[in-house]
């Protein structure tokens, strides 16, 4: 049985590589993001917990996560193991994991600054279906593309159904922003360059 860390900050390919990692190792995949997403978009009792501390510009308790991560892991349909993406994410909650579980490997993901802004730049996130997308690996396809209507139409715009572009926050403190500048001349100049 494999138990790993992946870690790296934020546009680092964690969720990505993750995910490559599991299939390739039999391994179950653990985000503790996509798990908090999930709370919040079922509005289950802890997703409005999250989406209060969120609201607030706060991060959510290491109690908090500490008790999501241990519910996950309790589940044990992790036969071969797996691997977690997004915790630990300070001290605190890496000695609480480390006093609970054994883990073979943490894998630090060490990506340039200039790669992750990039990336962070380019993320997107669907206002009507939700899918969160980037436009250098993961565009979605054109809705004239598509072979199914049930793929949402407003996805690869990265628009509002009313037509305003999505802004999303990032963790450096820019933003990110579908066919117009994001106020940062780096951000101005992705958004040309991406057009």
């Amino acid at each position: 049985m494999r138990k790993y860390i992946i870690m790296g900050v934020q546009g680092s390919g964690k969720g990505t590589q993750a995910k490559l990692l599991a299939d390739v190792l039999d391994l179950e995949h653990i985000s503790v993001g996509d798990i908090f997403r999930w709370n919040v978009e079922h509005h289950t009792k802890l997703g409005a917990q999250v989406r209060r501390i969120v609201a607030a510009g706060e991060l959510v308790p290491d109690d908090v996560v500490g008790a999501v991560v241990r519910r996950r892991l309790d589940e044990h349909d992790w036969n071969y193991g797996f691997i977690i993406d997004g915790f630990p994410r300070n001290q605190p909650q890496a000695r609480f994991f480390l006093e609970s579980y054994d883990i073979d490997a943490v894998i630090l993901l060490d990506v340039p600054d200039s790669v992750v802004e990039e990336r962070i730049l380019s993320r997107r996130l669907c206002s009507r279906c939700g899918l969160d997308y980037n436009l250098i690996s993961h565009r979605p396809a054109a809705p004239w593309e598509r072979t199914s209507r049930a793929s949402c139409a407003f996805t690869s715009l990265g628009a509002e159904p009313c037509g305003k572009p999505t802004t999303v926050p990032t963790a450096t403190g820019l933003a990110a922003s579908s066919g117009t500048t994001s106020g940062t001349s780096a951000g101005r100049q992705h958004a040309e360059a991406t057009r």
